[in-house]
């Protein structure tokens, strides 16, 4: 990477899933490799060769100004369209995700390079789903080797099967500031469960406040958490990774209260705050928290309150927090998702067998083994699968190790 910016067009398409979720994700994840400077409309299209009975597609194009070399972006774009569940095998088959570079400023390379990169794309200017978007975001713009502008080019082949399907603000503002959860350095605690919504919130709350512990209620014999079945020996690996303590307590459900309520009183003589929790709109989870930091004479932080719930997920995943699936809901899910790392593709499973892409009706619970706070990713290893519950609450475990 250079400290020079060359302005590149991406364009971006995808017919498997939630997709435009998808290109919604893919447009932040692109705005990290340098600054997304303009977004296209959204247009639904049919799809162009490849095997008969794929469903139409979404297309839309960037301009990206972006330090990264040309090579280094295309390998940036494989790598996203490889995070989304894209595998590259039928040409032109259908895909959760596909990006491509049109342009890298005025750069040209040939066809026969070793690597394969062609500048500019090499099939651009023969297709209508990538040169509409391409008008939107600059009409003047021309191919580099023949001159043609965008307008012509579309005029020349028309616009078949092509329609608008989203205004030109389908993506929402890019790069604007989270509002701050806390003030400039507030000392806080964080309830962590070792899943992605409190790792979630933890990075929020991070953002201004100093972290000083993260507390966990453990069962009767300490041997796992009360909400994710977590040994401690995993929690106390999160928290290291993370740079600070694991606070726990042994408790009963009979008892957790007054634990939990114990460790917050320890968090305000030691300085805290703040405490900070994963819950996104469950009232009741709500009342008991302001209920509980009241006796310990602390203000409850909740970073993810009442947004999107799938929302939450994907910009987990933007971030680079990995969690791997390790308890289901026998009523509402499959043992067979235990063990699977969240992604676009499994949200979108997630989501068609009738779950809550967060999981918020207690469908599933995860175990998070990267966090962009992390000092280093945790290595995990499957264990003994266990069931726990009765009747409708009863769920099946997987227990994990450190390998």
């Amino acid at each position: 990477m250079n400290d020079d910016r060359t302005r590149a067009y991406v364009a971006l398409g995808a017919n498997l899933g939630d997709a435009e979720a998808t290109l919604r994700w893919a447009v932040g994840e692109l705005d990290g490799l340098g600054t997304v400077e303009a977004v296209s409309r959204l247009y639904r299209t049919a799809p162009v060769g490849g095997p008969p009975g794929q469903p139409d597609y979404l297309n839309a194009a960037l301009r990206l100004s972006t330090p990264l070399g040309p090579h280094e972006l295309l390998w940036a774009l494989h790598d996203l369209e490889a995070q989304a569940g894209r595998v590259r095998s039928e040409r032109w088959a259908a895909r959760p995700l596909d990006l491509d570079l049109i342009l890298y400023g005025d750069l040209t390379l040939r066809p026969d390079a070793p690597d394969g990169l062609t500048l500019p794309h090499p099939r651009a200017w023969e297709r209508s789903f990538v040169l509409a978007p391409l008008r939107d975001l600059d009409p003047e713009l021309r191919h580099p080797l023949i001159g043609e502008r965008v307008p012509e080019a579309l005029e020349r082949l028309g616009e078949p099967g092509l329609s608008v399907a989203q205004a030109a603000d389908w993506v929402g503002t890019l790069g604007e500031p989270a509002p701050a959860i806390l003030p400039p350095g507030t000392p806080f605690l964080t309830s962590w469960s070792g899943g992605k919504d409190s790792a979630l919130a933890y990075w929020h709350a991070a953002q201004t406040g100093r972290p000083l512990a993260v507390l966990s209620v453990l069962d009767e014999e300490g041997a796992r958490s009360r909400s994710h079945g977590l040994s401690p020996e995993v929690l106390g690996a999160q928290a290291a990774a993370l740079g600070v303590p694991l606070w726990s307590v042994h408790a009963s459900w009979e008892t957790y209260e007054a634990e939990f309520t114990a460790l917050l009183r320890r968090g305000r003589e030691a300085g805290a705050r703040a405490a900070v929790f994963g819950d996104i709109d469950l009232e009741g989870h709500r009342e008991w928290e302001e209920k509980v930091c009241g006796a310990a004479g602390l203000t409850p932080a909740l970073p993810l309150w009442q947004r999107p719930r799938r929302e939450l997920v994907e910009e987990g995943l933007r971030l680079g927090l990995r969690a791997m699936i390790v308890t289901v809901r026998d009523s509402a899910l499959p043992a067979g998702l235990l063990g699977r790392t969240l992604d676009l593709p499994l949200l979108d499973e997630l989501e068609r067998l009738g779950a809550d892409a967060c999981g918020e009706n207690g469908e599933y619970h995860t175990c998070v083994y990267d966090h962009p706070l992390f000092s280093h990713p945790l290595r995990l290893r499957p264990g003994a699968r266990s069931r726990v519950g009765e009747g409708e609450w009863a769920a099946t475990t997987l227990a994990v190790e450190l390998a």
